[in-house]
């Protein structure tokens, strides 16, 4: 699945992939409901630490899952239990989740970020200084239990 960007009111629309499917009305329900989901703020310091690890350690997922009343970002290869992997604490959660992206759907502009995730298919980068919203898709086995 890859990423797709939103620009709002009317500037831009780029949609791929997961949203190609959807119409703009779809998107702007998902935009209007985001929730209680997932919620927390990605430095560019983190971002860049994350970035490193997944490209030395040769690994193609994020994710951002609930482990243990925490929440975590993590690099890591999904479909190798055995391989390493990279993570940061992001706080505590109570609810029960997995949201996964490849490492190469996420391109973004330098700075930090709000990251809010939907449970069902896509999460917001807000910039925190700069008026810029990114819309990307999560991957298709990711998981959210409330």
């Amino acid at each position: 699945v890859c990423s797709g960007r939103l620009l709002m009111p009317s500037e831009a629309i780029d949609l791929t992939d997961a949203f190609r499917k959807m119409t703009i009305t779809d998107l702007q329900a998902v935009i209007t409901h985001m929730g209680e989901t997932p919620k927390f703020k990605l430095t560019q310091k983190t971002f860049n630490e994350l970035q490193k690890a997944a490209s030395v350690l040769q690994l193609p997922d994020i994710a951002v899952r609930s482990n243990d009343g925490r929440m975590e970002l993590v690099a890591l290869d999904k479909n190798d239990d055995s391989s390493n992997n990279y993570s940061v604490d992001l706080g505590e959660t109570d609810a029960d989740f997995e949201f996964y992206f490849k490492v190469e759907n996420l391109k973004l502009l330098a700075g930090d970020y709000t990251v809010e995730i939907t449970e069902k298919i896509v999460s917001k980068f807000s910039h925190e200084t700069v008026d810029l919203s990114y819309w990307i898709a999560l991957e298709p086995d990711s998981k959210y239990n409330g």
